[in-house]
């Protein structure tokens, strides 16, 4: 049971992700400028600002002051004011090297003849009407910026419709009247940038910097867009299950009694409301996730707690986690999907999620690495190519071998050659892995309760060989041809052990994105001589570090290991957990193919 009420994960990896990801797809030459604003929309900017910088950006931008010399502490790179700075605090930007966005000409004139030599941006306005200089009025716009030169470092336009497809034309105006303003001081050797983040996705123009906001925490600038594949969502938003009730027929919950049963209903209460940052729009019609399930939203969200419909949904209670936004299972809820049920953006979602929920960041071991289009090549089409391809070929020349195998195996001990098991597969899903029996029939129900060593009186003479030569999991090619193993990939963990999949974290999870292998990182990197929360974290590593070279590397050490007979016997103790669950896995046991 978790010590938290309700809090928001952060993802550092996956932002990462989506940094590296967006970086590839921008032209060479143009930098990418982190706006980390309203720190970071939600997600906190000294830790996006210090993730970013550790993958060498140098570039950021916020509102104001405060946001700045927050930001400030943990970078030292350029860092861009976007709005209003009081004039009174120009001493501030300059001893901690800020940039100042220069609103207007009277604002310039106020601000530069404070005294103190502030390095400056001019805002210039393409059709927002926001802030900046008229750019309808080009020779103007060069009159002022020619005027305070000495303190410019570069001009910027922002493109207000540059994430909706049917305003495509007012955005190429835009782009225009930027590049003749631009064009008008090219002597003045100012950076003159103009794409945000959907701009620079769907827009082209000469840019010096994207400024990357929205995108590069995995929402949509627009609810229609399409992201590019791999960027996603950084954050999570979880709470618990405080209490869960039985009504019946006529009750109704909440404030106003706006909902009333019209049967039996389970309800559960969350303990987190508008206060927390939760909208009270979404009273009636929002939802959350349960165990995998999507739960209604029943009454009113109150300032501190919310009720759901668990209805039908397994083993609810105190202390069940609750996701307002993220994954569950199969199940996956967005910033973008709640800001669309009722009119709103990502952005206000992620924005007002109030201090008061804890942020928890999600450390990680060089989660990501970004590959070349050759390597997703392989990931996506080779890798399953070759794994069909050998298997088939393991199959059909290691025929004699297998069918020696089975029959040595019969004539060791009474009972079939070989037996299924139920293990996790890609997606967490279960399904039967094929091995030659190497233990006596109905071996699960004796024995210490440990896996199988050297001296366990369980294993048959014949087993005692094939486990050795590690022969016993030639039956897997059979899994592998029918889609359900990989020749490599994490080594799938049986449904109770280490422990069920409910209990895995979501950082956990990640390596059921791939299918699981008859070897893997893990198996050749100590296997049962490492402790299982850092064989999973091998396991994670390899989903996100998969090619060719990599999966080459553990095919020859598998070898090796095979040859030597190096981590091949099983001494660590199978966790048991409740009677039904270890039960259920002694009933598959008994599954065995003749």
């Amino acid at each position: 049971m978790t010590d938290k009420r309700s809090w928001v994960e952060i993802d550092l990896g996956q932002l990462r992700k989506n940094y590296e990801i967006y970086k590839a797809l921008q032209p060479e030459g143009r930098g990418v400028m982190a706006v980390v604003k309203a720190d970071a929309y939600g997600h906190g900017d000294a830790e996006v600002t210090a993730e970013l910088s550790r993958l060498g950006a140098d570039h950021f931008a916020v509102s104001n002051i405060d946001e700045a010399l927050h930001v400030r502490r943990v970078t030292d790179g350029q860092i861009l004011i976007l709005g209003y700075t009081p004039v009174d605090r120009a001493k501030e930007l300059v001893d901690n090297d800020i940039t100042q966005t220069l609103l207007s000409e009277e604002y310039a004139e106020l601000l530069l003849s404070s005294g103190h030599p502030v390095r400056c941006q001019f805002a210039i306005d393409t059709g927002m009407r926001r802030i900046g200089l008229d750019a309808d009025f080009p020779d103007e716009c060069e009159r002022v910026i020619r005027k305070y030169s000495a303190n410019l470092t570069g001009l910027f336009t922002h493109l207000c419709v540059a994430d909706t497809p049917s305003q495509d034309e007012f955005t190429k105006e835009q782009i225009a009247k930027f590049g003749a303003v631009c064009e008008k001081v090219a002597d003045l050797g100012l950076s003159c940038h103009c794409m945000n983040s959907a701009a620079g996705l769907w827009h082209d123009a000469d840019s010096s910097f994207v400024r990357l906001g929205i995108v590069l925490y995995g929402l949509k600038p627009d609810y229609e867009n399409e992201l590019p594949d791999g960027i996603a969502p950084v954050l999570s938003w979880k709470s618990v299950i405080s209490m869960v009730k039985e009504i019946k027929a006529g009750d109704t919950v909440g404030y106003g009694r706006s909902f009333e049963a019209d049967g039996p209903m389970t309800v559960a209460t969350v303990p987190t409301g508008y206060a927390d940052g939760y909208s009270r729009l979404l009273s009636n019609k929002g939802y959350v996730l349960v165990g995998g399930r999507k739960a209604r939203i029943v009454g009113r969200v109150c300032m501190d707690q919310m009720m759901i419909d668990v209805t039908g949904i397994p083993d609810v209670g105190i202390g069940t986690e609750t996701v307002l936004i993220g994954k569950s299972g199969g199940e996956t809820i967005t910033a973008d999907d709640l800001a669309h049920m009722y009119g709103t953006i990502g952005y206000e979602i992620v924005c007002g999620i109030n201090k008061r929920v804890r942020r928890v960041f999600l450390k990680y071991n060089q989660r990501y690495l970004h590959t070349s289009e050759a390597n997703k090549v392989y990931r996506k089409v080779i890798k399953r190519a070759l794994d069909i391809l050998i298997s088939f070929l393991a199959l059909v020349i290691l025929s004699p071998v297998l069918l020696i195998t089975a029959i040595a195996v019969k004539i060791d001990s009474k009972g079939p050659a070989l037996f299924k098991q139920t293990r996790l597969g890609r997606g967490g899903k279960e399904f039967k892995i094929l091995k030659f029996r190497s233990r006596v029939v109905n071996a699960e129900h004796t024995g210490s309760g440990v896996y199988s060593g050297k001296d366990d009186a369980r294993v048959t003479k014949v087993g005692k060989f094939i486990r050795k030569t590690s022969i016993d999991e030639l039956p897997q090619v059979i899994n592998i041809l029918a889609g359900q193993m990989s020749l490599i990939g994490p080594r799938p963990p049986l449904t109770y052990h280490p422990w069920p999949i409910e209990e895995y974290t979501d950082e956990q999870k990640r390596m059921f994105e791939v299918r699981p292998g008859i070897t893997g990182w893990a198996q050749v990197n100590g296997r049962k001589d490492v402790e299982w929360n850092r064989r999973i974290e091998m396991n994670v590593w390899y989903v996100d570090h998969v090619s060719f070279i990599l999966d080459l590397k553990i095919f020859f050490m598998t070898i090796f290991k095979v040859a030597t007979n190096a981590d091949n016997e099983n001494v660590s103790e199978t966790v048991k957990k409740d009677a039904p669950a270890q039960a259920a896995e002694e009933q598959t046991e008994k599954e065995e193919i003749k």
